[in-house]
């Protein structure tokens, strides 16, 4: 995780001298993606105590989303792009307006709508240089939303979903994304390659790539059959592994393991 030098020191520490002792005391240790098995080996733990429980999506959040409600309230009547998360430099938006143009040249009305608290005054920054870009018209800023119903709109309303993260664990957005049946273009960071088959339910591409990036968004504005096909695929996946339902039922599965073998 990126954190400033005066965190990462005592982190760093810890790692090195307090895990090997503290891994000693458990029965079972629980990850949020395989990408963290290794890292958590080489901290002490034992590798077949180490069980992947990924995050997931309520069960309700697979109802059907009113995107042309939507997409009425906020005037989006073409073709946009949906970002929905934190405005923080982490999260790679100043590659998403930096690919805007290449993406805006060759889909003129395509709007990019970012939803989200914005952090440290990131919003300003990025709104600096959609004006230095000319696209001030393309983008769209809504600010936060926490109701579920509202959220579910907007991932049903989009016809793109965009991470463009330097640094996630297991993106609950993505997720959601995936659930209201969104067509996602995410980066291969963290345990995003654990959500996604590359080019059958999503696209993954390198961080910080805006070439990468714009010609993702592109072919899939360009071809809403595939997108269709894909978001599709996307929301029987997220239905059959990302349900909080189904991943209760896994999690007890584990707590019992354990509880037979502490007896």
């Amino acid at each position: 995780m990126p954190r400033p030098g005066w965190k990462s020191v005592p982190v760093a520490m810890a790692d090195r001298l307090v895990s090997p002792i503290v891994s000693r005391g458990f029965d079972r240790v629980l990850v949020r993606a395989p990408n963290l098995i290794d890292p958590m080996v080489s901290m002490g733990f034992a590798k077949d105590k180490i069980s992947v429980t990924q995050s997931g999506v309520r069960d309700d959040f697979f109802a059907p989303g009113n995107g042309e409600e939507f997409r009425s309230k906020h005037g989006l009547d073409g073709e946009f792009v949906l970002y929905l998360g934190r405005l923080n430099p982490t999260k790679g938006l100043r590659y998403l307006v930096e690919a805007a143009p290449r993406v805006v040249g060759e889909n003129p009305d395509t709007r990019f709508v970012l939803i989200g608290p914005d952090e440290g005054g990131h919003r300003s920054e990025l709104e600096a240089r959609i004006r230095a870009l000319g696209l001030g018209e393309n983008f769209v800023f809504l600010g936060p939303i926490y109701d579920q119903a509202q959220k579910r709109a907007a991932l049903s309303a989009c016809d793109v979903f965009v991470l463009p993260s330097g640094y996630e664990g297991t993106s609950q957005a993505v997720m959601q994304a995936m659930a209201q049946g969104a067509a996602v273009v995410t980066t291969t960071v963290g345990g995003m390659p654990f959500l996604i088959d590359h080019g059958f339910d999503g696209i993954l591409i390198p961080f910080a790539s805006t070439q990468h990036l714009s010609d993702s968004l592109n072919h899939l504005l360009a071809h809403p059959g595939h997108r269709r096909r894909m978001g599709e695929r996307a929301r029987k996946r997220a239905s059959r592994q990302f349900r909080y339902s189904k991943l209760a039922a896994r999690l007890s599965k584990i707590y019992e393991t354990v509880n037979q073998a502490s007896r």
